[in-house]
């Protein structure tokens, strides 16, 4: 009882200082870190507190983050002006850019509430915060879950925290979150079978092993009908404790199954170089990237697997910087089946703003500040998706050299501001975080925008697969799902051939040849129709006429128009389904018309250009002037004298706790007193709980009294009851 109900530290416990009535929330950080705060919505300021019971005579903060590491996180110190008992309480708006000593703010955008001190208690302290103060070194607190930080210093000198630091996710605006139980659901394990981190044969780059493994959920699952749709709600990343250092990144996919046949794939095989996806492994379930944290679906999405398609791989993608020997590891993922099918499906739409060499040219080596030219995904080619589309997270991914990374959303000609925001990246806090943008809508433009430091660089850094070289590269997982996920930037200039190409064969006529007359059609018609190879890009080597392929057991719909699937497609129907359904789409990529219409032909250049679904669009796109900070909160609108003042001196908490001990002992003994036969001249049972009421009396103030929580008087007389008979009811 003692140990349990009285000096127990909990999230209201009287120790802390902080009430319920005065604080609207309390989140647990550890198991003897609490953190408090009050929004005040209508003052626009939030009230922050926090209680370390086992922290005394040292500096203590909280901070705001983009990521879980401490580069451009902007926090809020509390500690004594110097070590000397009488030392004035300060609080502090620091930022860091870098694993180093936090920066004095010098727009100081929090006050001091109170703070106190002591052996017996630990530290406790409270700060009001503004909404935004639109210091570009602070962060906003908005709706949304984010990191945090906390730290714990071993003097009120400002220094170095040691390993007395950690981050948790929290929003400041709404009560703590509860993730759903786990507990129904079926959990299924994918991990790589303790594989040698070395590069395999063929692979490119020793300190870079890729190495991929495959997975039967047939076998992983044999009390489940694969055949059918089933969904995974949570996904929990395990690291092996031996080689968590070495893993860079793990990609969760489902292969096709005609690839499985035909490549004679198998529960468990091994791909020791594995830097090339294998064929038919294509679509995306999963990621996870240093940094990241286990992912929760909302209650009524579920991401789908099943449905025939049982095998999956997982890609690691390892660095190992200095080579070391004898590396095994096991990592991979648990996934977590729902008993039942959710209302929504989700995916995960990826924007590849350049991951290979071809598409952006090298960075420049001894810049600190390297802009990539803007990657933008245009309302022609978002107007396509069927439906607005929610935001689950969204993730950032570059590699060593990466600055910073920003993903803006333009909407009915305005900017609606950025999706995430992140002062500086972080290699090695990379995470999927809460969208302040809800929804894609279709028409919206989104724009990408990644920069670098290569100060450090003394040659410039390629973009490729490689830890040593760079990306940009952002995916996001949404619901529901849509048919197409990958967006991908294009260079202009070395993409111009093929426009103009685009911009000929859309605007002039087609010829009379031996495939048949085509002059009163576009040429774009006719190079569909001859050979649909070189139409689309294929790159199968042969001539695949239109007329074959959609009478064959080979067509598909919208390569084919509906009469393929009767096989009874005629070269008229194909070239109406040219000419009016494939070339329109086409040539509109491209901004022109199809012959013999010719309003909008244009010789121009355009100024972006992207993949959207396997076709080349061509735009020009001026970029939209971004939201003005507005800022929000005024410290002149608290009102401090409606605080309530301080529990007591730095003393006053360990004191209330020996005081309750001592209470307790007393009615424990007066228990004693009551349930044992009663001698001569001995107190009633009355007598002596009035007596016990008047030992409560003089060891605690009345006002003291109130405050405690009745789970401890209650959990005495409980022990009254079981223990020795005491009737409540009699007395």
């Amino acid at each position: 009882l003692f140990s349990k109900g009285v000096c127990e530290t909990e999230c209201f416990d009287v120790l802390s200082g902080f009430s319920r009535d005065d604080w609207k929330h309390c989140q647990q950080i550890n198991h003897d870190l609490f953190m408090y705060y009050s929004p005040m919505e209508e003052i626009e300021l939030v009230k922050l507190g926090l209680h370390a019971p086992n922290h005394s005579g040292g500096w203590s903060s909280l901070a705001l983050g983009g990521n879980g590491g401490m580069k451009g996180a902007s926090q809020i110190v509390v500690r004594k002006e110097s070590d000397e008992d009488n030392a004035a309480w300060v609080a502090e708006d620091r930022y860091s850019v870098d694993y180093a000593m936090p920066t004095l703010d010098d727009s100081q955008d929090v006050e001091l509430l109170f703070a106190r001190d002591s052996d017996g208690s630990g530290t406790s302290w409270g700060v009001i915060l503004k909404m935004n103060s639109c210091d570009e070194q602070d962060y906003p607190i908005e709706d949304l879950s984010s990191f945090m930080h906390w730290a714990l210093g071993s003097s009120h000198t400002f220094a170095y925290h040691g390993a007395n630091r950690g981050q948790f996710h929290a929003n400041l605006l709404q009560a703590p979150m509860v993730y759903q139980d786990t507990n129904d659901m079926l959990a299924v394990d994918l991990r790589m079978p303790d594989v040698d981190v070395v590069i395999g044969e063929g692979g490119g780059d020793p300190r870079n092993p890729y190495i991929c493994s495959f997975f039967d959920l047939e076998t992983l699952l044999p009390d489940r009908n694969m055949t059918e749709k089933q969904h995974v709600s949570v996904f929990s990343p395990f690291l092996d404790g031996d080689s968590k250092q070495y893993v860079h990144h793990m990609l969760l996919y489902t292969c096709d199954d005609t690839a499985v046949e035909s490549e004679n794939f198998k529960h468990m095989q091994v791909i020791p170089e594995c830097e090339s996806m294998p064929s038919g492994c294509y679509e995306m379930k999963w990621l996870w990237a240093v940094g990241s944290e286990e992912v929760h679906l909302p209650e009524n999405v579920g991401m789908s697997f099943g449905e025939g398609r049982n095998m999956m791989l997982i890609q690691m993608h390892y660095y190992n910087p200095d080579l070391d020997q004898g590396i095994k590891d096991s990592s991979g993922v648990r996934l977590h089946f729902t008993q039942s099918l959710r209302e929504y499906d989700a995916g995960i739409m990826t924007f590849d703003g350049g991951t290979q060499g071809w598409q952006r040219p090298p960075i420049p080596a001894g810049k600190e500040n390297a802009i990539l030219p803007e990657f933008v995904v245009p309302s022609t080619c978002t107007n396509r998706w069927e439906s607005s589309l929610n935001i689950v997270g969204i993730a950032y991914h570059a590699h060593l050299v990466g600055r910073k990374i920003t993903v803006e959303i333009e909407r009915d000609g305005q900017s609606l501001g950025v999706m995430r925001k992140e002062h500086f990246y972080d290699f090695n806090h990379q995470s999927q975080e809460e969208s302040l943008i809800k929804q894609f809508i279709p028409g919206d433009s989104i724009k990408i925008t990644c920069s670098y430091d290569t100060s450090g660089r003394e040659e410039d850094v390629e973009f490729g697969d490689y830890t040593n070289n760079e990306m940009c590269f952002v995916p996001v997982m949404y619901y529901p799902r849509q048919d197409f996920e990958w967006f991908s930037y294009r260079d202009p200039s070395s993409v111009s051939e093929l426009y103009n190409n685009t911009v000929i064969s859309c605007s002039t006529a087609g010829t009379a040849s031996d495939w048949g007359n085509f002059s009163d059609v576009s040429a774009c018609t006719q190079s569909m129709m001859t050979n649909l190879d070189d139409f689309y890009g294929w790159g199968v080597g042969q001539i695949i006429p239109a007329i074959w392929l959609c009478n064959s057991e080979y067509s598909f719909d919208g390569i084919c128009p509906p009469c393929h699937k009767k096989k009874e497609c005629s070269f008229e129907e194909l070239k109406a389904f040219g000419q009016n359904v494939v070339c329109p789409n086409l040539c509109a990529s491209a901004g022109v018309s199809v012959y013999p219409l010719t309003s909008n032909v244009t010789n121009s250049q355009p100024t972006h250009a992207t993949l959207c679904r396997e076709v080349n669009l061509w735009f020009d796109h001026v970029s939209l002037d971004a939201p003005t900070c507005v800022p929000k909160g005024n410290f002149e609108n608290f009102d401090r004298d409606s605080e309530p003042k301080d529990i007591g001196s730095d003393a006053s908490a360990a004191q209330i706790c020996w005081k309750l001990i001592a209470a307790s002992l007393l009615l424990f003994t007066s228990a004693m007193n009551i349930s044992a036969p009663k001698k001569e001249n001995e107190m009633n049972d009355a007598e002596s709980v009035q007596s016990t009421m008047m030992y409560y009396v003089l060891f605690m103030e009345v006002d003291l009294f109130v405050q405690i929580e009745m789970r401890l008087l209650g959990g005495v007389f409980l022990v009254w009851k079981e223990e020795f008979g005491f009737n409540t009811r009699k007395q």
